[in-house]
């Protein structure tokens, strides 16, 4: 049996790139994660295959797991050994029962240790636009639970809180916002002091409303704003006029759908979540390798002219089964490489090749264009591609010198659910023709014919495919995912004249 340790990891806020690089490593390494109600759904993916996954979570006026019921559930995943780790949200030892349960294990002698996290008192104010502390307004920094085991907060407590400097942080005490301020005035606090209320921060479905203290509840109440949520209370607020960079981000509440293939789905949604977008990411397509379609060709890699390049997916397929049979990048000998587009090119370097003929145009037949003044008859040229690859390429290098063509990926249609409607976004992402083709099969594409709604490629023939269904979309510059989202942002930020 493995040997046992309990971790109490803190999750962070919200948002999944917010866990700290230990929490992160934790998770990657469990064998049971028993986790709460407001953890992303990402983090749980980076758990490893066979990983148990235990949902014990808590919501405002639903019934869950028992505390003790937890507990007991610890002992029960600590007796089968292994790595055992309790996710959190925010910091376990900030309102989170972190010390209950770290002192439950210290009795039940379960060995344990915990990974701090990012508390959303600090980080929810943050995302707000609102600094804690700050030089000339805040010395000092309180952090109070609206839930107490009697109740909610009473006289006794407003007493000790409304005189304090600093900044008031209330968890937990959304549906409480009118008692929380009128409890801070009855015991003196300014009806004007700047007051704040943040949902779901940190996130793409983050909401703020900002007040004075009188009227907060009143905001909070007309935005209809929901759990989870902070409330702020003090003067650093007024910062908030000048600091919100998160609800200023370019792509701040576009609802973008992505439909790339499941791998560079997860590039583009995170790229386009930095800038701000609602990202709804439903892949089209999925990368199938065709394993052993190079066995007979690389014991002559060596001997060919040229070996052509067209995607990134190619080089790393093609890499992939080269290592595999024991070769390395010496292998290619004095072949020269070809590459179609700067992701291709990038792709490469990773693994130490230099392409010495990049495409100026980036598609196949921009680089048949400029090898076409330079292959002779007597040179050979391996093509190693998609199975379902525009055959232009092919043809045209065929027509120019000997030619080994190799499908080392297949480009699959996947089933998409019922009900999906382009109508519900402000832009749809294609980064492949075959993407194009099944959205079509698959969606209401009405809002893209009609420009309600707008689409944007990846490259000319995505472009080619989306045209041939009456959509006309606003192109990447050079074929890159990084370039895709430039083109995003600028049209949303200058209009259709910048796209």
């Amino acid at each position: 049996m493995k040997k046992t340790m309990v971790y109490l990891v803190g999750a962070g806020p919200g948002a999944d790139d917010l866990i700290t690089l230990r929490g992160l490593e934790c998770i990657r390494h469990a064998d049971c994660i028993i986790y709460d109600r407001l953890i992303s759904a990402r983090l749980l993916e980076e758990a490893p295959s066979g990983c148990e996954k235990i949902y014990v979570g808590k919501a405002v006026g639903e019934h869950s797991a028992s505390q003790e019921e937890i507990n007991a559930l610890l002992i029960e995943k600590a007796g089968q050994g292994g790595s055992i780790v309790r996710l959190k949200g925010g910091d376990p030892y900030v309102f989170g029962r972190g010390g209950e349960e770290a002192l439950f294990l210290y009795e039940e002698n379960i060995p344990f240790q915990v990974v701090p996290g990012v508390s959303s008192s600090i980080a929810g104010p943050c995302f707000a636009g609102i600094p804690v502390t700050h030089r000339g307004m805040a010395r000092s920094v309180h952090i109070i639970t609206a839930h107490t085991k009697s109740g909610g907060l009473t006289d006794a407590d407003y007493k000790r809180l409304a005189p304090l400097e600093g900044t008031l942080v209330f968890l937990m005490g959304l549906g409480q916002t009118a008692e929380i301020a009128a409890g801070l005035i009855r015991f003196g606090m300014g009806h004007t002091c700047p007051a704040a209320a943040v949902s779901c921060a940190g996130t793409t479905e983050q909401r703020t409303v900002s007040s004075t203290l009188e009227c907060l509840a009143e905001e909070v109440e007309k935005a209809g704003l929901n759990s989870p949520a902070i409330i702020i209370i003090g003067e650093t607020v007024a910062l908030r006029e000048k600091l919100n960079f998160f609800e200023n981000l370019p792509l701040w509440n576009k609802k973008i759908l992505v439909t790339s293939d499941r791998k560079k789905n997860g590039t583009l949604s995170h790229l386009l979540e930095a800038y701000g977008a609602k990202v709804t990411a439903v892949p089209m397509t999925e990368i199938v390798p065709m394993r052993g379609s190079l066995t007979s060709y690389l014991p002559l890699l060596g001997n060919y002219s040229y070996v052509v390049f067209t995607s990134g997916n190619t080089v790393e397929l093609f890499m992939a089964e080269l290592y595999e049979a024991g070769g390395d990048v010496r292998k290619f000998g004095g072949a020269k490489i070809c590459a179609v587009g700067p992701s291709t090119c990038k792709k490469l370097l990773e693994y130490g090749l230099r392409a010495d003929i990049v495409s100026s145009i980036h598609s196949g037949e921009g680089l048949l264009d400029q090898l076409r003044g330079i292959l002779k008859t007597t040179d050979s040229v391996l093509l190693p591609q998609s199975a379902k690859a525009n055959p232009r390429l092919e043809k045209g290098l065929k027509d120019l010198c000997s030619v080994d063509v190799v499908s080392v990926y297949d480009a699959v249609r996947l089933p998409v659910a019922d009900g999906l409607s382009t109508g519900d976004f402000d832009a749809v992402m294609f980064t492949s023709s075959l993407a194009a083709e099944n959205l079509a099969t698959v969606s209401d594409t009405t809002a893209l014919k009609e420009g309600k709604a707008t689409a944007f490629s990846i490259g000319p023939s995505t472009s080619a495919a989306l045209r041939a269904q009456g959509i006309e979309p606003l192109e990447s510059g050079d074929c890159t995912v990084e370039e895709l989202v430039v083109k995003v942002i600028d049209y949303f930020t200058w209009g259709e004249s910048h796209g």
